[in-house]
């Protein structure tokens, strides 16, 4: 069951969480986002700010044009420079509704300081499975699906 952030899943810590609020912000100004996913241990309920990861999936409505993909690199560096710990610590994938549904087709992420296009595949990790994902936003602004 897919279960929006602030259900029965504990919130993120106050950093963390102020963070997602400007990440999200930022991308919605600079992409068509569909919805913005968490996975990993911040969807799974065991984040641990300074120590975890934020592993982040931002659906777009279309391919991101080369002026939205810069936009997004100044984003997660002025975020890098000004969030804090939790914001290096941000990864992103963002694959678009209009892409094949392969799982050899290369989307776009930001992962370790640098926009990339590389395939996303889920970790053999136990977290990494839909199952427990968690939704943190859609656009429009609206309910998560269940």
């Amino acid at each position: 069951m897919r279960t929006p952030i602030g259900g029965h899943r504990p919130e993120p810590p106050p950093a963390t969480a102020a963070l997602l609020g400007a990440f999200l912000t930022g991308l919605r100004e600079r992409v068509p986002l569909r919805t913005l996913w968490a996975h990993g241990s911040l969807a799974g309920g065991d984040h641990q700010e300074g120590r975890s990861d934020l592993d982040l999936v931002a659906v777009l409505d279309r391919p991101a044009a080369a002026e939205e993909e810069r936009g997004l690199t100044e984003l997660h560096r002025r975020l890098a420079a000004t969030g804090g710990p939790p914001a290096r610590a941000l990864h992103c994938a963002y694959p678009d509704a209009t892409a094949p549904d392969d799982p050899e087709h290369p989307h776009l992420a930001w992962a370790h300081g640098e926009l990339t296009h590389r395939l996303l595949t889920p970790s053999p990790a136990a977290n990494s499975t839909p199952s427990a994902w968690s939704c943190t936003a859609t656009a429009p602004p609206r309910s998560c699906p269940r």
